[in-house]
């Protein structure tokens, strides 16, 4: 009798029965975090005890979780995990909770073929698929060890591969996923997604075809035939395919603009103030108004026609004096057809009219008026990866004439051409060259080149850039900003976020740097001439934008910007993209 006593005080047994109120036996471990419970008799009861037996302290661990004492049943289970096999697994599923990946694989890894091991672990797996890919690599495969006929591991494990673009590992384990799940869907589709990406849409479309009623199936279809410039086919599979997301709109309004007639309406307006450096005022303010509109029509879905409306309205106010420089307005139409050949080519050809007059009387620079042909072509190459352009167009702007004391209007003759790369991997990176030759009327030429570098910021909705210019004129003139040498740095920060179905935002922030050698900058009626000029500018720009079905876009949008001359300028913008 005294040989029991003493093993109930020195063992940790307890005379008084505890009723057992938890619903699933001891070696089952919580693998969801239970919902709360009062368990302040049962806790009290087990928690006055001053020594308790390994497996009454995992009862209480247990208890603590229902109440939600978290760092409590930590604490317990740390202490008896070598003890109880279950407390090991019970304390990973705890910092899983927490997220706490690391403490929590550690607690699992061990006994990584336990039925409850393992699926801790495919949580964590999961976890680390978004942050830690090559992390999540490994543990599916070590997963895959002990449960080698688990076609999910295969296809979870196949996802994470073709994400690193390692496309035949992933076509290896996405085939044993299907093999041992001939229906296991998400495999199929995954593996059709490699052989696109891999370059053999052939053996991706014999596995789509499998699918035909499938949404996702029916719309990779129809977005590889737009890519291919196929839009007749494309629009094939949209027409009857109700779209479930912004992207699917956005790619139903890209293959009727190929399809049906479209018209479009473009306009902003402009105002500027301008201070002279040597007097630090302002002394000129200009007002622009642009309005452009054009009508699509589709010959066939690899060409179409674009006939277009242009007004545009430029006036030149003094500030210190009242009075105006110039006014004038431009208005004419182009004719562009466009022809999309080979899958990965386009070709432009263009031709625009214009005429235009401004006021002769009652102000500094009268108008000199004057009726224009701008002719234009342009090739341009695009692939997944690779976008290559080459453009030749004459275009005018309005300037002053110091010498003849006129305003008119000034053709430029431009020869440019541009490259840009952007690899499908982390982060998106983009690079582009881009180079300029510019003929001017009054025998000048200017040479421009720039470079620009672009990236995600972690999240596609985030992205930076930044660009390098640099730019000659062959002379100087006073009849618009001209300099012997020009350097711009561009720095670009831009938050694009679909907000709601049908909505989406845009902010924009860049800072510029400037520096200028040798020029001479007309101001209003002065003319600002100077050796070096460093200039800093900030501009900040928003822009909302609203789209009914695929029929009509509308956008509108507004910035300022301001610089260190000081010079500063605000635009308003607006357009409506409306599909018959």
């Amino acid at each position: 009798m005294w040989l029991l006593v003493f093993a109930f005080l020195f063992l940790g047994l307890d005379f008084e029965e505890i009723p057992d109120l938890i619903p699933a036996p001891l070696n089952h471990p919580y693998m969801e975090a239970p919902a709360l419970k009062k368990r302040e008799k049962e806790i009290t009861h087990l928690a006055r005890k001053k020594k308790l037996s390994p497996r009454r302290k995992y009862l209480l661990a247990r208890f603590y979780i229902e109440a939600g004492m978290w760092e409590e049943a930590r604490a317990l289970l740390y202490e008896i995990q070598d003890l109880l096999p279950e407390a090991k697994i019970q304390l990973g599923f705890v910092d899983l909770w927490e997220c706490r990946l690391e403490d929590a694989y550690e607690a699992f890894e061990k006994t990584p073929c336990n039925s409850f091991a393992l699926h801790g672990l495919k949580q964590i797996a999961l976890c680390w698929s978004l942050k830690k890919p090559i992390k999540a690599i490994c543990l599916y495969r070590k997963l895959i060890q002990c449960v080698p006929k688990d076609s999910d591991l295969y296809t979870a494990l196949g996802i994470l591969l073709s994400q690193k673009n390692r496309f035949c590992e992933a076509k290896e384990e996405l085939q044993w996923a299907l093999h041992l799940a001939p229906t296991n869907r998400d495999a199929a589709m995954q593996l059709a997604q490699v052989y696109d990406w891999d370059n053999h849409w052939d053996q991706a479309e014999k596995i789509y075809a499998q699918y035909p009623e499938d949404h996702d199936a029916i719309f990779a279809r129809a977005k590889h035939y737009r890519k291919e410039r196929d839009y007749a086919k494309a629009d094939q599979f949209l027409k009857n395919l109700k779209p479930r997301g912004e992207k699917e709109w956005q790619e139903r309004f890209i293959v009727a603009n190929h399809i049906t007639p479209s018209l479009h309406f473009h306009s902003h307006f402009t105002k500027t103030k301008e201070d002279d450096p040597t007097l630090n005022k302002p002394v000129v303010h200009d007002e622009y108004l642009n309005a452009t509109t054009h009508l699509t029509y589709p010959l066939t879905p690899q060409e179409r026609i674009k006939g277009e409306g242009i007004y545009f309205h430029q006036r030149e106010t003094n500030i210190l004096t009242p009075t105006v420089n110039y006014n004038a307005h431009v208005a004419g139409g182009k004719l562009k057809s466009e022809l999309f050949f080979a899958s990965n080519w386009e070709w432009d050809v263009w031709a625009r009219i214009f005429q235009a007059w401004g006021e002769k009387d009652k102000v500094l620079f009268p108008f000199h008026k004057t009726f224009r042909f701008e002719p234009g072509s342009s090739l341009t190459y695009t692939s997944k990866e690779h976008v290559a352009l080459l453009d030749g167009h004459r275009e005018s702007f309005i300037t002053k004439n110091f010498t003849h004391h006129i305003s008119e209007v000034l053709w430029i003759t431009k020869g440019d051409g541009g490259y840009e790369y952007s690899p499908d991997i982390y982060l998106s990176p983009k690079a582009a060259l881009y180079a300029e030759s510019n003929w001017y009327q009054d025998n000048n030429w200017q040479d421009l080149e720039w470079l620009r570098l672009q990236c995600d910021l972690f999240t596609p909705y985030l992205t930076s850039s930044y660009k390098l210019q640099r730019s000659h004129f062959k002379k100087l003139t006073t009849d618009y900003f001209s300099w012997d040498r020009q350097v711009v740095q561009l720095l670009r920060v831009t938050l694009h976020k679909p907000t709601i179905t049908a909505w989406e935002w845009e902010l924009l922030w860049e800072h510029s740097w400037q520096s200028t050698h040798e020029l001479i900058m007309p101001i209003g009626t002065f003319l600002f001439i100077a050796k070096n000029q460093y200039l800093i500018g900030n501009l900040l720009s928003a822009k909302i934008a609203w789209r009914y079905y695929d029929n009509i876009r509308l956008m509108l949008s507004a910035h300022y910007f301001r610089n260190t001359l000081p010079y500063r300028d605000y635009r308003l913008e607006g357009s409506l993209d409306w599909q018959f």
